[in-house]
C-alpha cells in the first residue's frame, strides 16, 4: 500500500471522526430525542431505554474499530494486500449498518458513503468502487435537482445569495425569473462532474469540478452566509479533500495480480451491495429506495410530513418537544421537525415521510390519541412541484397509514 494511499485512508477516517464530533447528540442519545429504528419490529420489540443503550453500544463499538483498522493500515507495509485488512474493513461496514438499522436518522449520506467505501476496501478494485460510488453521488445529486422545486427555492435562494453583493456594488437587479434561470443551470457542473469520476482518463477533471464545488459550497453554506449545520459544512470539507487528493495523486487500483487471495464471500458479497446502491436511486422518485440514499441533496422535492399537536397536549409529549412549538394563536400547535433535529441532533431530520410518522408516533405516546395530527406530503412532481396531501387525523391513522405504504413497517 502506498504512502499517498494510506495517508487517504487515514484522512477519512479522521474526517468521519470529525463529523461524529460535529452530531454527537446523534450518536450518544440521551433521551434528547426518539430512537427511530429502520425496521419497525425493532421499535416494536425494544423499549425506548434499550434502544438507546444499543446504540451507544455501536458507536463505542464503531469508534474502536476505527481506531483498529487506522493501526492496522498505519503499522502494517501490506496492509491492502492482507485478507486481514479486508475481514476488518467488512466488519466495520456491518457494524455501520448495524447503527443505521437500529437508528433510521444515523443513515447520514456521510455515513452511508463510508460504509460503502468499506466495503469497496473488500473487493478486488477498491479504487474503482470508490471512483463509481462518489460519480454516482454528484450524478444523482445532479438529476434531483432538475426539478420545479429546486430552481425555485433551494436553488433560487444560492443564486440570490450570490448575486447579491454583485448587484449591491453594480446597481443592477436581477429579477426572478433570471435568478431561477441560473438555479436551473447549478445540476449542470455537478452532473458533469460525476461522469467524469467514473472514467480513469477523465478521473482528474471530474476531481478539479468537484472540488471546486465545495469551495463554493462551503462559503455558500457557512455561518458568514446561508449558515448550514456544521454536519453539511464538515462533509463538504471532506468530499473536498478527497476531490484534492484525487487531482493529485489519481485513484488507480492495484492489479488483481498484485493482491492476495481476496476473502471471496466478503468480496462477492460487497459487490452485489454497491452495485445495488448504485441503481437503487433511479427508483428513488417512485417511492422505493430512500431520498438521502439516493443522494437526494439539497433537495426540496422529498416526501415529508407536517404535524400539529393539541395545545392541551403539549405538556404530554416530552423530549424538550415545547421548545420547537410555534407561537401562532390557536388550539393547534404546530412542531418543526426540522429545527427539533438541528437543535437537539445538530444536524437535518431525516427527509422522509416514513421516517417523521414513526418520529412522530415515537414521541406522542403519552398524548391522546386524538391530540396529534399530520398531513404528509408526496414527492413534488418534477415539472409542476404539485404533491399530493394526505391528512391523518390522529395517531391511529398515523399508525394504520404507515403499515399500509411501508414495507418496513
Amino acid at each position: 500500500m502506498s504512502p499517498n494511499w494510506k495517508i487517504a485512508q487515514v484522512g477519512w477516517g479522521i474526517g468521519f471522526l470529525v463529523l461524529i464530533a460535529f452530531t454527537w447528540p446523534l450518536w450518544w442519545p440521551k433521551g434528547q430525542y426518539p430512537v427511530v429504528p429502520l425496521l419497525g419490529f425493532l421499535g416494536k420489540s425494544l423499549s425506548t431505554e434499550s434502544l438507546e443503550i444499543a446504540c451507544r453500544a455501536q458507536t463505542g463499538v464503531m469508534l474502536v474499530g476505527l481506531l483498529i483498522l487506522a493501526a492496522f493500515i498505519l503499522f502494517r507495509r501490506d496492509a491492502s494486500q492482507s485478507k486481514r485488512y479486508q475481514g476488518l474493513l467488512f466488519l466495520f461496514a456491518a457494524t455501520l449498518a448495524a447503527g443505521g438499522l437500529l437508528d433510521n436518522h444515523r443513515l447520514q449520506p456521510w455515513y452511508y458513503q463510508t460504509m460503502l467505501y468499506a466495503l469497496a476496501g473488500t473487493t478486488l478494485s477498491p479504487k474503482r468502487w470508490i471512483a463509481w460510488v462518489t460519480g454516482s453521488i454528484y450524478i444523482f445529486s445532479a438529476l434531483g435537482k432538475i426539478d420545479h422545486e429546486f430552481a425555485n427555492l433551494i436553488g433560487k435562494q444560492m443564486i440570490d445569495v450570490i448575486a447579491d453583493p454583485i448587484e449591491r456594488h453594480s446597481g443592477i437587479q436581477a429579477g426572478d425569473e433570471s435568478l431561477m434561470k441560473f438555479a436551473r443551470l447549478l445540476p449542470v457542473p455537478e452532473f458533469v462532474a460525476g461522469l467524469c469520476w467514473l472514467f480513469r482518463t477523465t478521473r482528474r477533471t471530474g476531481a478539479f469540478l468537484s472540488a471546486g464545488m465545495h469551495l463554493v459550497l462551503i462559503v455558500l453554506l457557512g455561518p458568514w452566509m446561508l449558515n448550514h449545520s456544521w454536519g453539511v459544512i464538515g462533509w463538504n470539507a471532506l468530499l473536498f479533500a478527497q476531490s484534492a487528493y484525487v487531482l493529485r495523486w489519481g485513484l488507480d487500483d492495484l492489479s488483481e495480480a498484485s493482491r492476495e487471495a481476496t476473502w471471496r464471500l466478503a468480496s462477492g458479497f460487497s459487490n452485489l451491495v454497491l452495485g445495488t446502491a448504485l441503481i437503487m436511486p433511479m427508483v428513488e422518485r417512485a417511492g422505493f429506495w430512500d431520498h438521502w440514499l439516493s443522494w437526494a441533496l439539497y433537495s426540496p422535492h422529498v416526501s415529508r410530513v407536517t404535524v400539529e399537536v393539541h395545545r392541551r397536549d403539549l405538556a404530554d409529549v416530552g423530549f424538550g418537544f415545547e421548545e420547537y412549538v410555534d407561537e401562532s394563536e390557536g388550539q393547534w400547535k404546530r412542531l418543526s421537525l426540522g429545527g427539533w433535529a438541528l437543535g437537539e441532533r445538530f444536524c437535518p431530520v431525516y427527509p422522509q415521510a416514513r421516517y417523521q410518522l414513526k418520529l412522530v408516533l415515537a414521541s406522542t405516546v403519552n398524548v391522546d390519541p386524538r391530540g396529534v395530527r399530520v398531513v404528509v406530503w408526496s414527492v413534488a412532481d418534477r415539472r409542476s412541484g404539485e404533491r399530493k396531501q394526505t391528512l391523518l387525523g390522529n395517531r391511529d391513522q398515523i399508525a394504520s397509514h404507515l403499515r399500509k405504504t411501508s414495507w418496513l413497517d
